[in-house]
């Protein structure tokens, strides 16, 4: 696209050919013969009719010897003839003319010429276009070397006087002897440019389009290629005042052509051009066809050349394949102008997509520097909507792409990148982004995660609507390459953006996560765990649930101490501390969420005992905000607890006994009797559970707050239900368990217990025979013998005593259902109808 604007000096430079060429033949055609009298001669040929009459009865080849002979008679004989009879003699003797000039010797006739530019401008005037095209025509070697031999500001001066004939020459001119003329006289070419007006040229290329436009397939590229270098500023001049449609179909003529000019032009020459001609090249590309431009942009010749003068270490990379011209002209063109040229031209733009060669482009959009400057003043509606129209141009194209390049425009255009955002098409950008993991892979690494995250938080729509299309393995291999980068970037996103992202698209959400690497996602929300906390705020609980319900084995080795398993000890999971800042923060979010977990997919990270210790220590998890969670959603956890591992449990809550103290003082005691009460899951799971418990660290708990626990133990429905804690405690670990607690649990906290609790003990240690219902004797009995047989250390005792000195001392009452009970109680001597109190 860029080249083509030289291409336009080359249609200038034929037309200038064609008009010497013209000016040539008329000053050839008036010559009269040989005479040492040459002012004579001219005065008495000038008589009316002498002339016209006279030659059609001379030979030419005897004319053309006499005139050959004499160059300096015949520059004394023009200064007295009239133009306008020697016009009338040309006009009536066109053929004779014709034979003349082929006799005639180019460097005689030159200095003649050179001599009469006054007298030659009149001519013209004169002249009929059809006798002189014809007379030239028919003599193309002569004028060929004609040419040479002329002044080019005598030319230039008589081609600028002589606007109508010229262009009606032209127009009958045969287009392969003008270009013959031009390709043999590249000196004199170059240096007539300099002195021609443009607009007079302009004007003759203008009326002539199809003849311009032919001749450019004869010229040669090298020669052509030359006088344009030579005549920067006049070509800046003359484009701009050239017929954009003429231009474009002069260069369509002959694509190859085009494509082997470009590759001699002198790209500061052309950028000079454009530049001055932003109106013309602007129409030219709305004529040029799509397949000009893709031949130019695909030449392959000048590729190899090329690649043996780059420099790798260049940061800009100007790896192009249309060779040293494109990437200097690059550097050399005004931005202002190629973003108006393109941002007038977007069904051009989308044409040529389609026809040229990514990897072309891709290394013209290396030349970073440049293209930031372009950018910054494109309309991002118009790039947009041409990328919308070719997907599998830009699919192909991003392949190719130079990420470092791209990763600095990127960087340094946030604004335009933001509105280029909201323009595009999420389908097809989807598209572009699936079909090219590998180079998004090594972008993201070099983009400026503060840059990306200002296109993000000034686009949220496209950055929603654009998830939907993406192919969730494409994404994931990009975020699991760059992890580094995925960290940073978060901490400029805008979480309202992100969260309103993620909540459109629960499904691709879901599916991206199965394909993320843990340890990656691990390192990035550790990295920011403010960040995370005012995500997980703005985000839609029930999609976050259906995507952690999806990928358990994501969530447990993302919570898991080695994230990535394969390499122990390099990337541990998510830290404790900052989850439980996110979990801590956000209880709204955390109720939601739980709400819609499925309790088998929670319970996968929950069984990794050791994450579970480390979220559950002093500082980190707030047993305040777990609780809430708890009786904010008692269906839910009683379901999740289900599908917990005992062991894993047990071993968070051992090695958490001060977390579990408290939470025991902030949580629901009906909604953890509901939990135990109907949940048989949780039931089962108890036994195993109790067996597996530090006694000391569950009496602690306990004793801390004996309220809660005689809440837990009243009347069902409001309390357990004592049948489960009968089948808990039946278990051999439970019968070691409660053997091992009791040692350990306060007095005073245990007297509260019983006091609150009398029927459900009653309960509790009733005892039948033949249903195996109640609390089996030797439970209690297990229980007086103390831990290790050892009565000293049983709570039952140090209960008693405490019990008793309270009486004495403070004068308590201790209600009789629970405490009487409590003294009373034996074991039934008789089975089937066991002793009650």
């Amino acid at each position: 696209m860029l080249t083509s604007r030289g291409m336009q000096g080359v249609v200038n430079v034929v037309v200038l050919l064609m008009l010497l060429a013209t000016v040539i033949l008329g000053a050839t055609m008036v010559l009269p013969m040989k005479s040492p009298l040459g002012i004579l001669m001219g005065k008495m040929a000038s008589q009316k009719g002498m002339i016209s009459g006279m030659l059609s009865t001379l030979d030419p080849k005897v004319l053309a010897y006499a005139m050959n002979a004499d160059p300096g008679m015949m520059s004394e004989l023009l200064e007295e003839l009239d133009p306008e009879i020697v016009a009338e003699a040309v006009n009536n003797n066109g053929e004779w003319i014709t034979e003349l000039i082929g006799y005639l010797d180019p460097v005689a006739m030159s200095s003649g010429m050179n001599d009469n530019v006054d007298f030659i401008v009149q001519l013209l005037d004169y002249l009929d276009p059809a006798v002189v095209a014809s007379a030239v025509n028919a003599n193309g070697d002569f004028i060929t070397e004609l040419i040479g031999e002329l002044d080019p500001k005598t030319l230039a001066a008589s081609m600028e006087g002589s606007m109508d004939f010229n262009n009606k020459v032209t127009a009958l001119l045969d287009p392969r002897v003008i270009a013959d003329a031009i390709s043999a006289n590249e000196t004199f070419m170059t240096e007539l440019m300099g002195n021609l007006s443009t607009d007079v040229l302009a004007s003759a290329i203008n009326a002539n389009a199809e003849t311009s436009a032919q001749t450019m397939n004869y010229l040669n590229v090298g020669v052509l290629a030359s006088i344009i270098n030579a005549n920067g500023p006049f070509l800046a001049d003359l484009v701009g005042s050239l017929d954009p449609g003429l231009v474009a179909k002069a260069m369509s003529q002959d694509q190859q052509f085009t494509v082997d000019l470009v590759n001699r032009l002198d790209p500061i020459v052309i950028a000079g051009i454009l530049n001055g001609s932003a109106t013309t090249v602007t129409g030219v590309l709305e004529r040029l066809s799509p397949e000009l431009i893709s031949a130019m942009a695909n030449n392959q010749a000048m590729t190899a050349k090329l690649m043996d003068k780059l420099s790798p270490s260049s940061i800009g990379g100007l790896v192009n394949q249309v060779g040293g011209f494109a990437a200097a002209l690059i550097n050399a063109l005004d931005p202002t102008v190629i973003a108006g040229v393109l941002n007038n031209n977007i069904s051009f733009v989308t044409a040529m997509s389609d026809s040229t060669n990514p990897e072309i482009i891709a290394n013209v959009l290396k030349n970073e520097q440049y293209l930031i400057d372009v950018i910054a003043r494109l309309n991002p509606v118009i790039i947009a909507n041409a990328m919308n129209a070719n997907t599998q141009m830009m699919t192909g194209l991003i392949g190719h792409l130079d990420p470092q390049a791209i990763a600095s425009i990127v960087n340094d255009n946030t604004g335009w990148i933001a509105d280029l955002t909201n323009a595009m098409s999420a389908a097809n950008a989807a598209d572009s982004i699936n079909a090219s993991s590998g180079f998004l892979t090594a972008l993201i690494s070099k983009l400026d995660p503060a840059v990306l995250a200002a296109a993000m938080n000034a686009n949220p729509e496209s950055t929603s609507d654009i998830m939907k299309y993406l192919n969730t393995t494409v994404i994931a291999g990009v975020i699991n390459s760059n992890g580094t980068f995925l960290t940073n970037l978060v901490k400029h996103l805008n979480t309202t953006v992100l969260a309103n992202a993620m909540n459109a698209n629960p499904e691709m959400m879901s599916d991206m996560m199965g394909d993320l690497n843990p340890a990656v996602i691990a390192s990035v929300v550790n990295a920011n765990g403010a960040f995370m906390t005012d995500l997980m705020n703005r985000l839609n609980p029930q999609n976050t649930a259906a995507a952690l319900n999806a990928n358990k084995q994501f969530l447990t080795l993302l919570l898991h101490e080695d994230a990535d398993p394969g390499t122990p000890g390099v990337q541990p999971g998510i830290k404790p501390d900052v989850l439980t800042y996110a979990i801590n923060n956000n209880q709204a979010f955390m109720n939601g969420l739980i709400a819609n977990m499925d309790a088998e997919s929670a319970a996968a990270p929950g069984n990794d005992s050791d994450f579970s210790e480390r979220l559950m220590h002093p500082g980190a998890l707030d047993p305040y905000m777990v609780a809430n969670l708890i009786s904010t959603n008692g269906s839910v956890i009683s379901e999740l607890v289900g599908h917990l591992d005992p062991q894993g449990v047990a071993n968070a809550i051992n090695l958490n006994g001060a977390f579990l103290t408290e939470l025991m003082l902030h949580s629901n005691n009906e909604d953890l009797t509901s939990m135990i009460n109907d949940n048989g899951t949780i039931q089962a799971m108890l036994k195993d559970l109790v067996g597996l418990l530090d006694g000391d660290v569950i009496g602690q708990a306990m004793s801390q707050d004996p309220g809660m626990m005689e809440a837990m133990f009243a009347e069902p429905p409001d309390g357990i239900d004592p049948q489960i804690i009968i089948d808990v405690l039946e278990s051999n670990e439970g019968r070691d368990f409660i053997t091992k607690i009791m040692g350990y649990m306060s007095p005073s906290g245990t007297v509260d217990l019983l006091t609150s609790s009398g029927n459900f003990i009653s309960d509790l240690l009733y005892w039948n025979n033949s249903t195996l219902a109640g609390l089996n004797p030797q439970v209690i009995i297990n229980a007086l013998a103390g831990p290790a047989g050892n009565p000293n250390q049983n709570v039952l005792r140090r209960t008693i005593m405490y019990g008793c000195s309270r009486v004495s001392i403070l004068g308590w009452d201790l209600d009789s259902w629970g405490w009487s009970q409590v003294v009373d109680a034996r074991k039934a001597n008789s089975a089937g109808n066991p002793h009650r109190w």
